[in-house]
């Protein structure tokens, strides 16, 4: 089944891009008959005179106009002007041509003008003053540039300018009016006729070219010449002789303007007030303001890449002329009314077309006559039938039902006996029966005679909208309101609709060789299949829920006529829709952009939608009688060239397209790009991508606007492509760099360095806690080191005195109790306070808040307890100032422990300590009358004049200890007072 589905939808793609390849216009339309759209000033033109149209390398349209130059996307206007642009001279553009560079020429009444890399720059050449007027640019083969200006044709080759053909060549310089530059030959028309120049050598011309003006000069693919003349229109050279072309050619002497040549060899003329004319397989067909051409004055004429023709016209604006894929017949092709209700094929292959108000028509010789059997020639047709007998069946709005055969003619209405004169359908079955749906119920002819079926008979409801006699025998009968019943074997039977679609109203039936009926609606596209009806909707890919009719072509694909166009999709995809088995059916849809006058098809008779036997389709719209050729004129195949227009960074313009650079903190970035393409340029899609933001294609919608907000910082290729019309994308993406410039704060560096700083800072913590940690670490072993200082300079040294008095009691105890027992008061008294002084130490640990004494009090009582039968002389002298509480408490202990080894090592009888205090530092000097020393005396054990050194140290001062042998010791401590004040 998949294969089938995919080889039917194969076929279908096949279908719509088969065809020639870079067709132009049909020849065998007529000029009317192809898609034409306008352009005015209303819609952004500049002015609507239109001297010169051009195409550069990059695919657009260049117009010249009264007002400036336009630059044309499809869908919108780039003026260049000299108010916007002062390197223009004038804004009187005659005459353009594209270089092979990608550059535009631009000829002015004031001077040349270059654009190139989207700049404009004049053009001095020095052949002539730069406000010269140029009168005609061409482009050769080789790329060279032709100028008609100043004294005579002038050639840029090789990037420097000369004169080629001037008055030494026989060319008067003011007369020049048009040139022709190809395959070698150049020719210059004048105001006094043509001239015709190979390289240097002046070519004699056969004679019989009058001495007027020659506007337009153009030499075809077949070798004959054409020359346009301002007075005496249009004359041919072919095989060495002269002829005019007249009345009896089909082309009046009129004056002739501008002459161009399509790819397929159709030769376009243009003249001044009678329009444009085609010559095509010896024919000359009109086109003007009669069948909708802006103007009949006609200034330029342009064939683009795709075979569109440009028209530029005088006062009139720009008209594009395109193959559209389907062409509609109008008033113009005979209708007396392009309001269009029902088409119709006989059985020998004549079309027949009913209108709205203006009778019935038959297709003969290209044209629509009316057919006058009818005898209404202002009936509203509402259905068509041509019987087994060959009897043309008509059935109108208001005027009943007609008959017209062999036979003669007769009318079923009223007058008649029928209880209704509007019949909105007609209907042969298998039997030969002829039955017409009315507004009062249903009619059954046969044989002549006429009976009547309507809701006493089982109809549901009398007011019908449509019938169908199907293959089996039965008459499928829709209603206006809404609803279906089946007569089958003389009883009527409801068909139940899905219920999505349970109250619509069937407009059209199509019986496909299985016997499935399909029914276009107003809620869609209906299928009964083995006793069951289905839809198909918008959800699954059709343009509208309105459909008008329903036909089937030999390529096994359903098109549907509707409010919003024609539309066409293999049958075996709307199966599988209907079926449950996809969910979206692939096909095209045709608008007015195709050739349609208008996309709304009318759908209120029967049938308004056929399959000839020629292949071709027709359907019967608003605005005319659509025709669809077999296969379809052919795609568009050519990939369109999308170009990034404009890239604005927070509202402001960018000043390229190319690489846009946006300063920090991007609030909005706006693309906005076209594709180039001008046969239906409102039928283009858009896919883009920001690489880096965007995880896939994003489609964009009609605006052709890509937009981002807050773009993180970084560089980015913005990607966008475009597809025509029939799907074919661009082969390659046109893309622009982003570079959203960062903060410094997002940049590189800074991200470097705050992981730097993140080191260092962890590092510094790191360093900070074991610096932190060795601090306290010290303060530890400082404290543990002060603590055993204070034990050993307090309780230590206060016990140890203790000891040795109690030995002295000891002694005496015996010898003489009562100094003995006075003595030992005295020990007592001393471990009172060493007791006193360790609970000092305790509450100054634990941060007491007493007054401490006087220094020198302090100082004296230390001493005193520090050695027992030892004279201990202590003087102060000077102020104490800035020593503080806890260096003063080092420096007791200094002392204390210095007389407390003099009396306890040296065995000294006396002690003289001073302490003199000046304004920079305190001297601290002990001297006792011991035995002395001599080698070191900080043995293990011995901590005292240890300690006193690192208290001298803790206290920044000066610690130096002097000793001998019998001459006893002399301990000096300088302790600075700088900073402590």
């Amino acid at each position: 089944m998949f294969r089938l589905v995919r080889s039917a939808a194969a076929g279908f793609v096949l279908a719509l891009v088969a065809g020639p390849l870079c067709r132009g216009l049909d020849p065998e339309r007529k000029p009317w008959h192809y898609g034409m759209t306008q352009w005015q000033d209303s819609e952004g033109l500049p002015r609507n005179t239109v001297h010169a149209v051009a195409q550069t390398l990059d695919g657009y349209i260049w117009l010249g106009t009264e007002g400036g130059l336009a630059r044309f996307n499809g869908r919108e206007f780039v003026v260049f002007s000299r108010t916007t642009h002062p390197a223009m001279p004038n804004n009187g553009v005659v005459t353009l041509a594209a270089g092979p560079d990608g550059e535009l020429w631009i000829g002015t009444r004031s001077g040349l003008v270059r654009y190139h890399n989207g700049r404009l720059q004049r053009v001095e050449t020095g052949l002539w003053p730069a406000e010269s007027a140029i009168r005609q640019i061409q482009c050769d083969a080789a790329g060279q540039i032709w100028v008609a200006a100043g004294r005579g044709v002038a050639r840029r080759k090789d990037g420097r300018w000369a004169y080629v053909y001037s008055e030494d060549s026989g060319l008067k310089p003011s007369a020049v009016r048009s040139l022709s530059v190809r395959g070698g030959e150049v020719w210059v028309g004048s105001t006094t006729g043509v001239d015709l120049f190979h390289g240097q050598r002046r070519i004699p011309l056969p004679g019989g070219i009058p001495p007027d003006t020659v506007r337009a000069v153009l030499r075809d693919s077949t070798g004959r010449v054409w020359i346009g003349t301002e007075n005496r229109g249009l004359y041919v050279i072919e095989a060495g002789r002269t002829r005019r072309i007249g009345p009896r050619e089909g082309f009046a002497p009129i004056s002739v303007r501008v002459m161009a040549e399509d790819r397929d060899g159709n030769v376009w003329i243009g003249t001044v007030g009678g329009g444009l004319c085609r010559y095509s397989q010896g024919r000359f067909d009109w086109l003007t303001t009669r069948q909708g051409l802006g103007s009949d004055h006609i200034r330029a004429l342009f064939e683009d890449r795709e075979g569109n023709l440009w028209i530029g016209t005088e006062a009139g604006g720009v008209t594009r002329l395109r193959n559209g894929r389907v062409s509609t017949m109008t008033t113009l092709d005979g209708f007396g009314s392009d309001f269009i209700r029902a088409v119709y094929e006989g059985r020998g292959g004549r079309l027949y077309a009913g209108t709205e108000g203006a009778g019935l028509y038959e297709y003969r010789g290209g044209r629509f006559s009316l057919v006058g059997a009818l005898g209404m020639p202002s009936a509203f047709v509402t259905s068509i039938l041509e019987d087994r007998a060959g009897n043309l069946w008509v059935g109108t709005e208001g005027d009943g039902a007609f008959r017209i055969g062999p036979s003669g003619r007769q009318r079923y209405s009223s007058a008649s006996g029928i209880p209704e004169n509007s019949a909105w359908g007609l209907q042969e079955d298998k039997a030969g029966v002829v039955w017409i749906a009315t507004s009062n119920g249903l009619i059954r002819v046969e044989g002549g005679r006429a009976s009547f079926l309507r809701a006493p008979q089982g109809l549901r409801e009398n007011s019908l909208r449509g019938i169908h006699a199907a293959g089996d025998g039965s008459l499928w009968i829709a209603f206006r309101s809404w609803g279906l019943q089946r007569l089958r074997n003389g009883k009527f039977e409801d068909i139940a609709l899905p219920r999505e679609a349970s109250h619509a109203t069937v407009n059209a039936f199509h019986e496909d060789a299985s016997r499935r009926i399909w029914m276009a609606s107003n809620a869609g596209l209906l299928l009964w299949e083995r006793g069951v009806a289905r839809l198909i909707g918008p959800d699954h890919g059709l343009p509208s829920e309105y459909l008008c009719s329903v036909v089937e072509d030999a390529a096994g694909r359903l098109w549907m006529s509707g409010v919003r166009g024609i539309f066409a999709a293999p049958k075996v995809e709307l199966l599988r829709a209907a079926r449950g088995e996809s969910k979206s059916v692939s096909g095209v849809t045709l608008t007015a952009a195709d050739g349609m006058r208008s996309s709304e098809c009318s759908g209120d008779a029967q049938p308004c939608g056929i399959v000839a036997k020629t292949g071709e389709l027709w359907f019967s719209t608003l605005r005319g009688l659509v025709r669809v050729p077999p296969g379809e004129p052919g795609p568009n195949v050519h990939p369109p060239p999308v170009v990034i227009e404009r890239v604005e960074v927070n509202g402001r313009p960018a000043d390229s397209t190319r690489r846009v650079t946006s300063p920090p903190g991007n609030r909005l970035l706006a693309v906005e790009f076209a594709a180039l393409t001008f046969r239906a340029p409102e039928k283009v899609r858009y896919r883009y991508k920001l690489e880096g933001v965007d995880r896939d294609w994003v489609l964009a919608d009609e605006s052709a606007q890509a937009r981002y907000h807050n773009l993180p910082p970084g560089k980015r290729r913005f990607l966008v492509m475009a597809a025509n019309e029939d799907g074919v994308w661009s082969e390659r993406p046109s893309e622009v760099t982003i570079d959203v410039t960062p903060y410094f704060f997002q940049r590189g560096w800074f991200y470097a360095l705050c992981a730097l700083a993140a080191v260092l800072i962890a590092y510094a913590a790191h360093w900070a806690r074991t610096r932190s940690l060795r601090r306290e670490f010290a303060a530890v072993l400082k404290e543990r080191a002060r603590i055993a200082r204070e034990i050993h300079d307090t309780l230590l040294q206060g016990f140890a005195g203790a000891a040795l008095q109690l030995n002295a009691v000891l002694r005496r105890l015996h010898k003489d109790p009562e100094r003995a027992g006075q003595e030992l008061e005295q020990v007592l008294e001393q471990i009172d306070g060493c007791l006193m002084e360790a609970r000092s130490e305790i509450v100054e640990l634990r941060a007491s808040d007493g007054r401490p004494e006087p220094f020198e009090t302090r100082l004296r009582r230390v001493l005193d307890a520090a050695g027992p039968n030892l004279e201990v002389r202590c003087t102060v002298e000077g102020s104490l100032s800035g020593l503080g509480p806890e260096a003063e408490k080092n420096l007791i202990r200094i002392a204390q422990e210095a007389v407390a080894n003099a009396s306890r090592h040296a065995r000294a009888r006396s002690v003289q300590v001073d302490v003199h205090f000046r304004r920079d530092a305190v001297l601290l000097a002990a001297a006792d009358d011991g035995a002395g020393m001599s080698g070191s005396a900080e043995a293990a054990g011995h901590f005292g004049i240890a300690g006193m050194r690192e208290r001298a140290k803790l206290l920044g001062g000066r610690f130096q200890l002097t000793s001998a042998p019998a001459q006893g010791t002399r301990i000096e401590v300088e302790i600075p007072l700088r900073g402590r004040r």
